[in-house]
């Protein structure tokens, strides 16, 4: 909760506020800190979150929640912790102005691209303005008025009306959805599109003992036409509902399930509650491979992600997202025209610097449907990931995308943020794509207690024009920032719960290929191969272990890649531990087939100083992807797909870093 404080004592009581956490402080709701603040303030945000082991799965953040995580960030960075103090101060009265800026830029080029994860503006914008003001009459009532303008388009961002306890905080309004640990990127929703109006209900404090969070949403979206019904063509505003169901059972570790359905529009039925539950829990009574599309929901896009904090000497964070746009192999679980995403973020590389690298991979099909032309788009601009705007509308290219943001901040307290965007996509479609390339320098200092940023950009889109654009940026509201000449930098420890470690050995693994419902499967003969891994773990108790490990296999003499979503280890003595694991698998047989797996696994600890031996069995189950290729097997109207099982043991050393 944010407890209202008097001007008179805002100065003294807010250190008590950041530093304590009692029952009367977690009972009421909590603001969200306006997404696209400052590149420096964004940073330090992130840096703090990783460095109290608290992990992030959804945004726009309560500050309520970055509150709770000062406690732990300021034992270890003092410098960090009071920057970020200073920032929070806008929150912690009865009413204040958390966001008032303005931005002017100049551009120039062929190209007019959208700006990625910026509310749907477009390179060419000569200018923008956002506000953001909060009134907080009690501590279940909230009233936060705010807004972003830019050249000829206002949109009402910031305001909503919220009321409710820490446990159930109901918004209605303009707030936006983020549901993703990825800071880049989310492949379902972020803040790529203008924000729509919605009523959300979700919880910024965990419940139960396994740390469960929850945000269930409605929103309006903008009108489309050519929405199908009942064998003609209607007009009007889609309904998007959303849903993210996530625990946090262990320090830093989350595991979040996500959905999203667009339903509705015009003269097309809602189908109802049950309609909609269904399309939520049991998607494959919908999917227009068995409904026609008078019976068929709508468009439905589902997502398990995870993400696990590091902290420590050098803090770290590693982010998954898997991603399905339908469902594959007549089973609810199995996810259909796939993408993934990966990421790792080090906030604090030596003294000063910073480093995060995200990339992203996806199957066609993504932001089209057939029920509805634009898909899951908002006022023109597609609600996922940014690389959603980067293509010709209604086309469906495979494709991937790589982020590398590299950031140093100066003595004086001034922040340098160097980011780099690439696109490419595979040459399956009609429109001749080339790959995109977008470099940008940012400059963040403080100038009479207020934000002032500089950037310049430029680079070439995925048609091949060009452009460049530079940009000023100023926000009138006022921060209390401790700059790094003040203070020295606390030391921090290692923490020996945390290891890192590599794998290597080798796989012995069979590959069978599924063809077609009435075509026989082929299985090829098993045979070793290279198996090389990096991963890391954290010690929770006694005996529980809980990590994360990206796995490199040599499979039929193509490439599998096995991302550990969530890797359980239970140490029975210093020598004997079991391991159970499963995660996303990537295969790459000319095209990159996608699918979940599992495993068992038990390691011999210890048979050298910092080595460990290990073996486990994995089996990956219906890696798919569609038959694009001339050597691929025919496809039948009731196999479209290609799969791919394979299971393997493994024989490996670990080193312990």
């Amino acid at each position: 909760m944010m407890s209202r404080l008097s001007s008179a004592s805002a100065s003294t009581a807010l250190l008590s506020l950041l530093l304590s956490s009692t029952a009367a402080q977690a009972s009421g709701v909590s603001p969200y800190l306006p997404m696209g603040l400052s590149p420096s303030m964004e940073r330090n945000i992130e840096q703090v979150m990783i460095l109290a082991g608290e992990p992030v799965i959804r945004r726009p953040i309560p500050a309520a929640v970055v509150l709770d995580a000062l406690p732990k960030a300021c034992a270890l960075d003092r410098v960090l912790c009071q920057r970020v103090q200073g920032f929070l101060q806008r929150y912690t009265r009865y009413a204040g102005v958390t966001q008032l800026s303005a931005e002017a830029a100049l551009h120039d080029g062929d190209s007019i691209t959208t700006i990625p994860n910026s509310h749907g503006r477009q390179s060419d914008s000569s200018w923008q303005v956002a506000a953001s003001a909060f009134y907080l009459p009690n501590d279940h009532l909230l009233l936060n008025i705010g807004g972003i303008a830019y050249d000829d388009r206002a949109v009402a961002t910031g305001s909503y009306l919220t009321t409710g306890f820490d446990f159930a905080q109901i918004d209605a309004g303009y707030r936006d959805h983020w549901l993703s640990p990825l800071t880049d990127s989310s492949l379902l929703i972020s803040d790529e599109a203008t924000t729509m109006p919605s009523i959300t209900i979700s919880n910024h404090r965990p419940l139960t003992r396994l740390g469960f969070s929850y945000e269930v949403f409605v929103a309006e979206m903008s009108p489309q036409t050519n929405i199908q019904n009942n064998g003609s063509y209607t007009s009007g505003h889609p309904t998007i509902a959303g849903l993210q169901a996530a625990i946090l059972p262990g320090a830093g570790y989350a595991l979040a399930f996500n959905r999203l359905v667009q339903y509705g529009g015009g003269e097309r039925s809602g189908g109802g509650v049950s309609g909609f539950v269904d399309a939520l829990f049991n998607p494959s009574i919908n999917e227009h491979v068995n409904t026609s599309t008078e019976e068929e929901f709508g468009n439905q896009q589902a997502s398990i992600t995870s993400t696990m904090a590091f902290p420590g000497k050098l803090p770290f964070a590693v982010r998954f997202e898997y991603a399905g746009e339908d469902h594959s192999y007549a089973d609810n679980y199995r996810l259909g025209a796939t993408a993934f995403s990966l990421g790792i973020d080090l906030p604090l590389l030596g003294p000063r610097g910073d480093l995060s690298y995200e990339t992203s991979e996806w199957q066609g099909a993504w932001y089209v449907h057939h029920l509805y032309p634009l898909g899951m788009t908002h006022e023109g601009q597609v609600l996922g990931h940014w690389s959603g705007d980067q293509r010709q509308f209604g086309d469906a290219p495979w494709g991937r995308s790589q982020m590398l943001r590299a950031g140093w901040r100066t003595l004086r307290g001034n922040y340098w943020q160097l980011r780099y965007r690439t696109l490419s996509y595979e040459p399956l479609s009609s429109v001749d794509y080339e790959p995109l390339h977008q470099l940008e320098l940012q400059y963040a200092t403080q100038w009479r207690r207020h934000d002032l940023q500089l950037a310049a950009s430029g680079g070439k889109d995925a048609f091949g024009d060009s452009f460049a654009r530079a940009s000023v940026f100023f926000d009138l509201a006022t921060s209390d920032v401790a700059r790094m000449s003040d203070v020295a930098a606390s030391a921090r420890d290692p923490d020996s719960s945390i290891e890192v470690f590599i794998d290597a050995g080798a796989n012995y693994s069979e590959l069978q290929l599924v063809p077609g419902v009435d075509q026989p499967d082929v299985s090829s003969p098993r045979e070793a191969a290279l198996h090389v891994a990096v991963g890391a773990r954290r010690r929770l108790g006694d005996h529980v272990d809980l990590g994360v490990r990206l796995e490199y296999d040599q499979v039929a003499e193509d490439t599998l890649w096995s991302a550990r979503l969530i890797d359980y280890r239970y140490r029975f003595n210093r020598r004997l531990a079991l391991s159970l694991f499963g995660g996303a698998g990537r295969y790459a047989d000319g095209l990159p087939a996608y699918g979940y797996f599992g495993g068992v696994g038990v390691q011999y600890l210890g048979i050298a100083r910092n080595w460990d031996l290990g073996l486990d069995y994995r089996q990956h189950n219906k890696l798919g992807r569609e038959k694009l290729l001339p050597e691929d097997p025919p496809s039948t109207p009731d196999r479209t797909r290609l799969f791919y099982d394979v299971n393997s043991f493994t024989l490996y050393l670990s080193r312990r870093l």
